[in-house]
């Protein structure tokens, strides 16, 4: 379902005109801004079908930006609906933040070992 059905300003139907075929109002950016949104819903659908919900989140944010499709919506809804993962594994995280990621091996050496160079 398409945003611009009427013409905002005579209520003329649209159908997938640029331009209004009544009064002549030009809603090419409106159209392009639909389309635009359209393409980011579908990319937040792709993108949360591989399990990237922060890449899917954002992508949905800016179609909801643009002209807040129904996908996008529902795809955002459906994201704030699942639970978090970390919480599956480690339980609800404490005093609402996560967990702190482990410290890479690198930073473990003591200071008493010296640090080597590549050339």
């Amino acid at each position: 379902m398409q945003a611009l059905e009427r013409c905002p300003a005579c209520r003329a139907r649209m159908g997938d005109a640029t331009e209004c075929p009544r009064c002549g109002s030009d809603f090419s950016i409106a159209r392009q801004a639909e389309r635009q949104s359209l393409a980011l819903a579908r990319l937040a659908v792709r993108e949360l079908m591989l399990g990237q919900t922060r890449q899917a989140t954002v992508a949905a944010q800016a179609a909801c930006s643009l002209a807040s499709p129904l996908l996008a919506r529902a795809v955002l809804r459906m994201i704030r609906q699942r639970p978090c993962p970390l919480q599956e594994i480690n339980g609800p995280p404490a005093e609402g933040l996560l967990p702190s990621p482990p410290t890479p091996s690198f930073l473990n050496k003591s200071a008493s070992q010296p640090l080597t160079t590549v050339h």
